[in-house]
Protein backbone atom coordinates (compact mmCIF):
# COMPACT_ATOMS: atom_id res chain seq x y z
CA UNK A 1 0.00 0.00 0.00
CA UNK A 2 0.73 3.44 -0.93
CA UNK A 3 0.32 6.46 1.71
CA UNK A 4 1.13 10.50 0.57
CA UNK A 5 2.83 12.56 2.40
CA UNK A 6 4.30 16.04 2.43
CA UNK A 7 7.55 17.20 1.85
CA UNK A 8 8.46 17.72 5.41
CA UNK A 9 7.71 14.24 5.75
CA UNK A 10 9.90 12.89 2.58
CA UNK A 11 12.90 15.65 4.29
CA UNK A 12 12.75 13.88 7.42
CA UNK A 13 12.80 10.27 5.80
CA UNK A 14 15.75 11.15 3.50
CA UNK A 15 17.53 12.65 6.44
CA UNK A 16 16.68 9.13 8.26
CA UNK A 17 17.45 6.92 5.09
CA UNK A 18 20.69 8.96 4.79
CA UNK A 19 22.02 9.19 8.30
CA UNK A 20 21.19 5.12 8.92
CA UNK A 21 21.75 3.26 5.49
CA UNK A 22 24.79 4.06 3.84
CA UNK A 23 24.21 1.35 1.04
CA UNK A 24 20.27 1.44 1.09
CA UNK A 25 18.74 0.21 -2.09
CA UNK A 26 15.48 -1.07 -0.72
CA UNK A 27 12.82 1.52 -2.47
CA UNK A 28 9.47 -0.34 -0.90
CA UNK A 29 10.45 -0.57 2.72
CA UNK A 30 11.46 2.16 4.71
CA UNK A 31 12.79 0.66 7.95
CA UNK A 32 15.14 -2.04 7.93
CA UNK A 33 18.10 -3.19 9.81
CA UNK A 34 21.56 -1.46 8.40
CA UNK A 35 22.35 -4.46 6.83
CA UNK A 36 19.33 -4.46 4.71
CA UNK A 37 17.06 -6.87 6.17
CA UNK A 38 13.68 -6.24 7.51
CA UNK A 39 12.60 -4.65 10.88
CA UNK A 40 9.86 -7.28 12.35
CA UNK A 41 6.57 -4.99 13.54
CA UNK A 42 6.80 -6.08 16.96
CA UNK A 43 10.92 -4.77 17.60
CA UNK A 44 9.19 -1.16 16.15
CA UNK A 45 6.12 -1.46 18.88
CA UNK A 46 8.49 -2.34 21.78
CA UNK A 47 11.18 0.42 20.95
CA UNK A 48 7.65 2.39 20.74
CA UNK A 49 6.71 1.34 24.15
CA UNK A 50 10.15 2.26 25.77
CA UNK A 51 10.23 5.46 24.40
CA UNK A 52 6.13 6.48 25.16
CA UNK A 53 7.29 5.27 29.02
CA UNK A 54 10.49 7.76 29.12
CA UNK A 55 8.12 10.26 28.33
CA UNK A 56 5.48 9.40 30.77
CA UNK A 57 2.68 8.11 28.30
CA UNK A 58 2.37 4.13 29.27
CA UNK A 59 -1.35 3.94 28.20
CA UNK A 60 -0.48 5.22 24.84
CA UNK A 61 -0.09 2.35 22.10
CA UNK A 62 1.80 2.69 18.31
CA UNK A 63 -1.79 1.95 17.40
CA UNK A 64 -3.20 5.54 18.69
CA UNK A 65 -1.13 6.92 16.13
CA UNK A 66 -3.28 6.13 13.49
CA UNK A 67 -6.72 6.68 15.65
CA UNK A 68 -5.53 10.49 15.93
CA UNK A 69 -4.32 10.58 12.53
CA UNK A 70 -8.00 9.89 11.31
CA UNK A 71 -9.63 11.34 14.08
CA UNK A 72 -7.61 14.97 12.77
CA UNK A 73 -8.69 14.15 8.97
CA UNK A 74 -12.51 13.86 10.07
CA UNK A 75 -12.25 16.35 11.78
CA UNK A 76 -11.23 18.84 9.37
CA UNK A 77 -13.65 17.48 7.05
CA UNK A 78 -11.73 15.63 4.59
CA UNK A 79 -13.70 13.11 2.19
CA UNK A 80 -14.14 9.47 4.01
CA UNK A 81 -13.60 7.63 1.05
CA UNK A 82 -10.05 9.09 1.24
CA UNK A 83 -9.53 8.41 4.81
CA UNK A 84 -10.52 4.78 3.77
CA UNK A 85 -7.63 4.86 1.17
CA UNK A 86 -5.32 5.70 3.30
CA UNK A 87 -6.18 2.69 6.56
CA UNK A 88 -6.25 0.50 3.54
CA UNK A 89 -10.03 -0.49 5.01
CA UNK A 90 -11.96 -2.36 2.16
CA UNK A 91 -15.06 -0.23 2.26
CA UNK A 92 -15.78 3.31 3.43
CA UNK A 93 -18.66 1.72 6.13
CA UNK A 94 -15.57 0.16 7.95
CA UNK A 95 -13.82 3.38 8.65
CA UNK A 96 -17.08 4.99 9.02
CA UNK A 97 -18.33 2.74 11.44
CA UNK A 98 -14.76 2.45 13.71
CA UNK A 99 -14.53 6.15 13.66
CA UNK A 100 -18.15 7.16 14.48
CA UNK A 101 -16.95 8.95 17.25
CA UNK A 102 -15.93 11.98 15.09
CA UNK A 103 -19.32 12.09 13.44
CA UNK A 104 -21.25 14.01 15.91
CA UNK A 105 -18.89 16.78 16.01
CA UNK A 106 -19.03 16.52 12.39
CA UNK A 107 -22.29 17.16 12.39
CA UNK A 108 -22.52 20.02 14.28
CA UNK A 109 -19.96 21.58 11.79
CA UNK A 110 -21.93 20.97 9.20
CA UNK A 111 -25.09 22.30 10.61
CA UNK A 112 -22.61 25.41 11.25
CA UNK A 113 -21.20 25.20 7.59
CA UNK A 114 -24.87 25.15 6.13
CA UNK A 115 -26.30 28.33 9.08
CA UNK A 116 -22.79 30.22 7.40
CA UNK A 117 -23.76 29.99 3.82
CA UNK A 118 -27.48 29.68 3.53
CA UNK A 119 -27.13 33.48 1.66
CA UNK A 120 -25.70 31.95 -0.96
CA UNK A 121 -28.37 29.68 -1.96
Amino acid sequence: MTVDFDEDVAKYLRIYLKKNFKHYHNNNIVFLYKDGSKIRPDLITKKFKRNIKKIGLEKTRFHDIRHTHVTWLLQLSENPKVVQERLGHHDVSITLNIYSHVIPTMQKNAVKKLKNNKKSF
